[in-house]
């Protein structure tokens, strides 16, 4: 589970050129929880966490959601298994900073830049890739049903990347700003669901697919 998670921060984090850019001042009001899929190369897929977004207004509140995610190794007559704390902080996009609640490592209740907190994958990747342009093709006719609602199915790529990705999206307005967005910031749409590369040391290990599995 901590390999997952290293890939999942490869992709967020290791970053060519670091560009400070702006973060939307109001997120409106609602909650969504996101899931994280990790997909190999060969197709495996696991889930490798499941996150609570509360936004309202300038602030972000990320909290575990269900049951603790449990990783396991099976060796020759051996069975390890782990719980995977999910961290929990509430982010001030004015202020650009994070409020820890509770994560390993940290102190309950500490302070710090969201430029500089690694754990968030979602607002410090729009925070310091807001000036990056993606390619984004729209063009599909193809449609989806979810939450009652039908999507559209995009694609994009990035200046870093050669493949195209997939991501579902709305243009109709909705009562908040989805978290998935932070990844394309300069698409205007309700991004519900994004593949992302995975990668290791600069080499497509597979792909992150962010996924929004319930909306309040």
């Amino acid at each position: 589970m901590s390999l997952l998670f290293r890939i999942f921060v490869t992709i967020a984090l290791f970053l060519p050129v670091l560009v400070y850019g702006q973060l939307p001042s109001d997120c409106g009001k609602g909650t969504v929880v996101i899931r994280l899929d990790y997909i190999s190369l060969n197709g495996d897929t696991s889930i490798f966490q499941n996150s609570r977004y509360e936004l309202s207004g300038n602030i972000v509140k990320r909290r575990a959601e269900g049951e603790p995610l449990v990783s396991k190794y099976e060796g020759e007559a051996l069975l390890l298994e782990s719980y995977v704390a999910e961290p929990e902080y509430d982010i001030d996009l004015k202020s650009r900073t994070v409020y820890v609640r509770k994560i390993e490592g940290y102190n309950g209740q500490d302070t710090v830049s969201l430029k500089d907190f690694s754990f968030d994958m979602f607002y410090r990747y729009n925070l310091i890739m807001a000036d990056e342009k993606n390619e984004i093709d729209t063009i599909n006719p193809e449609t989806i049903e979810r939450f009652g609602m039908l999507f559209k199915i995009g694609r994009y790529r990035t200046r870093y990347h050669e493949n195209w990705y997939n991501f579902i999206y709305t243009d109709e307005k909705m009562p908040m700003v989805s978290p998935l967005s932070c990844f394309l910031s300069e698409f205007k749409g309700y991004i519900l669901e994004i593949d992302l590369q995975a990668d290791n040391q600069g080499v497509p290990s597979g792909v992150i697919k962010a996924i929004i599995t319930d909306i309040e």
